[in-house]
């Protein structure tokens, strides 16, 4: 709607993915990211994830601490992990091995 805006908004999603990685290498923690509709390549945050990923680039060990899942809203996170947890997983295992496959499939590796 506002193309004169569209810089603001790239150079504010490039900040913003920043701060992540430098907020994991601060606390040594994962990161999970909680909705992924908009990270596809037409989402609004694509900028974002693609962002992100080429500052994982540099920092491949931190990469695998990173998860996606579906927003806790309408209880998308909670079917999600009824629908494909194993019988043979404790429910940590199946979020972060749910986690690491949308990371996946979001960003293909």
């Amino acid at each position: 709607l506002y193309p004169d805006m569209k810089p603001v908004l790239l150079d504010s999603q490039a900040f913003m993915a920043s701060l992540v990685l430098a907020m994991q290498n601060a606390l040594g923690a994962s990161v999970w990211i909680m909705g992924l509709s908009e990270l596809g390549p037409r989402g609004i945050f694509r900028p974002w994830a693609e962002h992100l990923l080429s500052l994982y680039e540099r920092e491949p060990e931190r990469y695998s601490k990173l998860y996606v899942f579906n927003h806790f809203s309408m209880g998308s996170f909670a079917s999600d992990l009824k629908k494909r947890r194993l019988a043979s997983e404790n429910a940590a295992q199946a979020v972060l091995r749910i986690g690491m496959e949308n990371r996946v499939r979001v960003f293909g590796r």
